[in-house]
């Protein structure tokens, strides 16, 4: 309160040199054919001003971030505000793109899209939380979106888990990549891949087909027009003929605000029968 005094002072007080200013200009002696321009601040008064400021945000520097604090929240705001438009225009790219792996209840109402790279510390923090989503929530459905933006090692995983959906052994191969630590390399892709069961030939024959490719690039428009700044993101969705209600989650997060969301989405989903897809 005390701060808030103190600006609104400063306020006051810019205001009244502007007008002295004013009141120091010589009076129009024809009558005025438009009206003019306000009269500008004098050097000295600009100078006093802009000292005067600088002096309140050294005593004060607490204000500045409560101002960067309220340009997030704003920025957050405009994101989310964003992606509500982005989403339901986009829902069955979003949420049923058949090259798009998915865990869970496949029936399920609640459908939570996942946003992500093999090389995300932030990334791999969220697999165990995903996985008690699914334990705890029985109506909902998870699609993994690979989203590979730390370079080539990134995209060859990504390439090589889409690959692994085709033989039915995609959560083993994504849960094995998300427990490697550093940095990977192909070889290394490959190796894990055999680790889980998969015929990396027959992997590696599909790894750069056509279907794949179009995954990866629409998944690309998708993080594009959502705005997102990077790995993970969340998006939690339900639908109802041609309603989606839905809420994004942009960064990392944890159990609880996912469960809210699906809360938020759901109170008039109806409970399906279970058809799980989980290798």
């Amino acid at each position: 309160m005390r701060q808030l005094k103190l600006l609104t002072r400063l306020v006051v007080l810019t205001s009244l040199i502007t007008s002295a200013t004013a009141m120091a200009e010589p009076a129009a002696v024809a009558a005025p054919v438009a009206k003019p321009a306000p009269p500008a601040l004098l050097a000295s008064q600009k100078a006093f001003i802009e000292q005067t400021m600088h002096t309140y945000l050294l005593a004060h520097p607490e204000i500045l971030m409560e101002m960067s604090q309220k340009l997030q929240a704003k920025q957050q705001q405009e994101v989310l505000d964003k992606a509500a438009k982005v989403i339901p225009a986009n829902v069955k790219i979003l949420a049923h793109d058949a090259q798009s792996p998915v865990t869970g209840n496949a029936m399920g109402a609640v459908t939570v899209v996942q946003f992500f790279d093999y090389q995300c510390p932030h990334c791999k923090a969220m697999v165990p939380i995903i996985d008690g989503l699914v334990l705890a929530n029985k109506n909902v459905r998870i699609v993994y979106k690979e989203m590979p933006i730390f370079g080539p090692e990134s995209e060859f995983a990504a390439r090589a888990a889409l690959a692994a959906n085709k033989q039915g052994k995609y959560t083993a191969f994504h849960h094995a990549l998300m427990k490697t630590d550093g940095r990977l390399s192909n070889q290394q892709v490959l190796d894990i891949a055999k680790s889980v069961g998969i015929d990396t030939n027959k992997m590696q024959a599909v790894m750069n087909s056509a279907d794949i490719s179009k995954e990866l690039k629409e998944t690309g428009m998708l993080a594009q027009l959502l705005g997102l700044p990077g790995t993970p993101a969340f998006v939690v969705l339900t639908e109802q003929g041609t309603e989606v209600n839905s809420r994004f989650i942009p960064g990392q997060t944890d159990q609880a605000a996912l469960q809210q969301a699906i809360n938020a989405v759901s109170a008039a989903a109806p409970v399906k029968a279970s058809a799980s897809v989980t290798k």
